[in-house]
């Protein structure tokens, strides 16, 4: 995988229970193992294998949060977080919906190459600095109603209803 992980390997691809890719991890198991991590402000995920709906609703990072390359295998809930550093969701892949309406981006959002295969929810998410979602793609509705960008985005063509954004605070 490429990944350079302090955590012991416990499972029988010879990988963390994070970046275990063995299909049918058990749930259970990695949420007990997420509690233990992510109430510690652990904000790397980089390659995570995620078999569980993510629930980071109204959440602060405030560190710089890496999920790049990570396989996101059910909902993804991000509404109302705040990312104080940088956040890196670069090559994400989200299979279910993907929320991320309301949430504050106060550094660099990077998206580049992310693949949303469900719907996707950037309504009212405020950009403050460089959003980058240049060869990311969204198989189906992808919403940015009501976001504010207050620098240009890089945007990869996307349906005509998806583009209501405001720039600039306008």
């Amino acid at each position: 995988m490429g990944v350079d992980c302090p955590k012991d390997a416990t499972e029988r691809d010879g990988r963390c229970i994070f970046h275990s890719e063995i299909e049918g991890k058990d749930p259970a198991r990695f949420e007990q193992a997420l509690d233990g991590v992510g109430r510690t402000g652990e904000a790397r995920w980089t390659g995570w294998v995620i078999p569980i709906s993510c629930d980071f609703r109204e959440a602060t990072f405030t560190q710089d949060t890496d999920f790049r390359g990570a396989p996101f295998t059910q909902d993804a809930s991000f509404s109302g977080a705040i990312f104080a550093k940088d956040a890196d969701f670069r090559r994400a892949t989200f299979t279910h919906g993907a929320d991320f309406s309301a949430a504050q981006f106060t550094q660099d959002a990077g998206f580049r190459g992310a693949n949303f295969t469900q719907d996707a929810e950037f309504s009212e998410a405020t950009f403050a600095q460089h959003a980058d979602f240049s060869e990311a793609t969204f198989a189906r509705r992808v919403g940015f109603s009501e976001a504010t960008f207050t620098r240009s985005p890089e945007l990869p063509t996307m349906p005509r209803e998806s583009t209501n954004a405001r720039l600039n605070g306008s």
